[in-house]
């Protein structure tokens, strides 16, 4: 509450009348009238003793006035001061309470984000777990949060959460930089290792569709599809006309391939140890050679399939692990228990 203004007015006219009177004062005391001034000296002498007096109160009239106007600039640049250092106080109050609301809505993004990035993970490895032979990718979700975070101004962070109270704020921006540091590396690994597998089974699948394709071109060239055929390769042939591009997106059904290739390689092993003609086994025994070829890069699909599996378990678990830390930042940062 303001104090109300003092007024100096009367001090003022009090001064400026005593100021007059000092200088009327000659010309008052040495008129003739009732006071006779023939005894006292000379004029000087007696304008001096007569003004003196009014002269010197004045004097201490304006030196007080001076003081006290000086007193009063003080008491209003103190004012000034102290409603500026209140004014910056409450600047500051604010611009903290912002900072940690960011931090709030951050963490929260974060916790969110992660549970998003748990549930891609756990259906990326479902479709991985119900067939490795198709080429599917991680949905990708944008990292910038996390390198936003992880730039934001440690000093301005812990002067915020120094001026909102907070019990531990050292502990507080610790926990809060873990998150956005671990998951700015995080996001990315997990996105390179499902992005490399994809390319590693595309490769693959690729060398088992050559093999494929050449074990055809051999039952067209060598009549194993005509009227001298072999019945084995004639069920391989038509197994992989009825499953060709059935898949999810229009994919060849690998899954299927997988075990017809098994027993084409089984078959004609049979038919190697019992040729009907010498002149067939070389062409048999090349046939066999492209069914193992096909059938270990099935296998190392298979492999990496369950590595990956198992990799992309203790992903989710790290991730959990970063959002409890999220709900402890937030615990910390509010001064809950």
């Amino acid at each position: 509450m303001k104090k109300p203004k003092q007024s100096y007015v009367g001090w003022y006219v009090m001064t400026g009348v005593i100021i007059l009177f000092a200088l009327f004062a000659p010309i008052i005391f040495t008129r003739p009238g009732m006071i006779d001034f023939t005894e006292t000296g000379q004029i000087g002498d007696t304008i001096a003793g007569t003004m003196g007096p009014f002269i010197a109160i004045a004097g201490v009239v304006v030196t007080f006035l001076a003081f006290l106007m000086q007193k009063k600039a003080n008491d209003l640049l103190s004012s000034q001061y102290e409603a500026d250092k209140i004014a910056e106080k409450e600047k500051d109050s604010e611009l903290f309470k912002t900072r940690i609301k960011l931090m709030l809505s951050d963490i929260t993004m974060a916790r969110n984000d992660i549970g998003s990035r748990i549930a891609k993970i756990e259906e990326f490895k479902q479709k991985l777990s119900d067939n490795p032979f198709r080429t599917f990718r991680l949905e990708r979700a944008p990292s910038d949060l996390y390198r936003r975070m992880s730039e934001s101004d440690r000093e301005d962070l812990l002067l915020a959460l120094l001026g909102t109270s907070v019990q531990n704020p050292t502990l507080a921006l610790n926990k809060y930089y873990s998150i956005s540091d671990y998951m700015s590396s995080a996001v990315d690994l997990i996105n390179n290792m499902c992005d490399g597998l994809t390319n590693e089974i595309h490769d693959k699948l690729t060398i088992i569709g050559e093999s494929i394709t050449a074990i055809q071109s051999m039952a067209m060239s060598y009549g194993w599809l005509g009227h001298n055929k072999k019945e084995c390769v004639q069920r391989f042939v038509q197994l992989l006309r009825d499953n060709n591009k059935t898949g999810e997106g229009g994919e060849s059904d690998f899954m299927s391939y997988w075990k017809a290739i098994d027993n084409l390689r089984v078959s004609l092993n049979i038919e190697i140890s019992n040729p009907e003609d010498e002149e067939s086994a070389p062409l048999i025994d090349r046939a066999i050679s492209l069914c193992e070829r096909a059938l270990e890069q099935y296998q190392r699909i298979n492999n990496a399939a369950t590595q990956m599996i198992n990799t992309l378990e203790r992903s989710k678990s790290d991730l959990q692990t970063i959002a409890n830390t999220c709900e402890e930042t937030q615990k910390l940062i509010t001064n809950q228990e």
